[in-house]
């Protein structure tokens, strides 16, 4: 994510994100070093779109899209980059407050997601994913990048405190 260049969406603009039937970005460089395309889903590009036309416009950093980062840090942000683009410790600290904001709305501490990761969002996706997808060890692999099966099987087989959970809605 930090990563991200503007270059790398297809398609990249606002108006284009909220007409199209998927979104794609290209090239995205992920375990072990592969390369592979990532889809969005809508609500995704409706909020990337959102960013693009109200927040972006006005931080671009570089007339280049090529080297242009998708996300910025706010140009208010002392030290900000030269490109502006977010650090990892930048999106550490907005997912732990967006973790502590939303337990602060939420009474039912099972609910809770503090302290909330980046790799978390990846693991939902994933079990999400495998739930969707019957579970299709390729498709898993192919999504999330991995070439190995001991990795794929986290995300097929549970946790023992999520296992738990599905035997109690029996």
């Amino acid at each position: 994510m930090v990563r991200l260049n503007l270059s790398q969406l297809s398609p990249a603009g606002a108006e284009e994100l909220r007409q199209a039937r998927r979104e794609q970005i290209n090239g995205v460089v992920g375990k072990g070093k592969t390369q592979r395309d990532v889809f969005l889903s809508l609500d995704a590009r409706l909020a990337l779109a959102d960013y693009l036309e109200k927040e972006y416009a006005g931080d671009v950093t570089t007339d280049v899209a090529e080297q242009t980062p998708v996300f910025l840090s706010a140009i208010e942000a002392a030290p900000r980059r030269v490109d502006g683009r977010l650090s990892p410790r930048s999106v550490n600290n907005i997912l732990a407050k967006i973790g502590k904001w939303h337990d602060a709305g939420i009474k039912d501490e099972a609910r809770h997601i503090s302290p909330l990761r980046p790799h978390d969002p990846r693991h939902t996706f994933a079990f999400q994913l495998a739930k969707v997808t019957g579970t299709d060890s390729y498709e898993l692999e192919h999504r999330l990048g991995h070439q190995s099966q001991q990795y794929i099987q986290r995300y097929t087989n549970p946790p023992e405190d999520v296992a738990a959970l599905y035997i109690e809605d029996f």
